[in-house]
């Protein structure tokens, strides 16, 4: 629609809104509503069907055994996969060849140590 139609249209459409009167305008608005609501629950209601189809759990799998993990990085000798290899048949993914040196880690806090290894009411809620 051109925008001089539309401004058209507009003006005869509140010329129109203008006239009607109060019971009128109680129906019109009465229908828009209901309209509204049952396109709100269609789109509602084709949202849970599709979250549905979505969410179905499948019951036929086969198990998968990764296997222990018994490559080392020769850098860090961080353990891998034996199909974790990269194209240039490296195992590069924590260190990156060396590249990449951690500091050594300082002991465990004393708090922290008790709240991670104790058996108290409070230490359970760290566990």
């Amino acid at each position: 629609m051109s925008s001089l139609r539309t401004a058209e249209y507009n003006l005869l459409r509140r010329e129109q809104c203008a006239k009607e009167s109060q019971v009128e305008r109680f129906y019109r608005r009465s229908a828009r509503n209901t309209s509204d609501r049952l396109r709100r629950n269609r789109a509602r209601s084709e949202q849970q069907m599709a979250n549905r189809m979505n969410s179905r759990v499948e019951t036929d799998v086969s198990e998968h055994d990764c296997a222990m993990m018994t490559e080392i990085c020769n850098f860090c000798q961080a353990l891998y996969w034996r199909n974790e290899l990269n194209f240039s048949n490296k195992y590069t993914k924590c260190c990156h060849d060396g590249k990449v040196r951690l500091p050594n880690l300082t002991e465990t806090p004393v708090l922290l140590k008790e709240l991670l290894t104790n058996n108290s009411l409070e230490a359970r809620n760290y566990q």
